[in-house]
């Protein structure tokens, strides 16, 4: 990209953990309980503390590029 590119910004996200977990998961359970619904909230506040301590890296990143 910066090759191509003069002027290349990327913003690392989250989502490691919770892209891999969510494979296996069923969706519908998961979101038409209150259980369901703190489950996941769960792997996600677990997701931001693995890769905010370095223990995981950023699966996912925005990009924004311009000539």
């Amino acid at each position: 990209m910066k090759r191509i590119f003069s002027n290349v910004e990327i913003i690392p996200t989250y989502g490691t953990f919770v892209f891999i977990l969510s494979w296996c998961l069923n969706h519908d359970a998961l979101y038409d309980t209150d259980k369901g619904r703190e489950f996941f909230q769960t792997i996600l506040d677990m997701d931001t503390a693995l890769i905010d301590s370095g223990k995981l890296p950023h699966y996912f990143a925005y990009l924004i590029a311009s000539k």
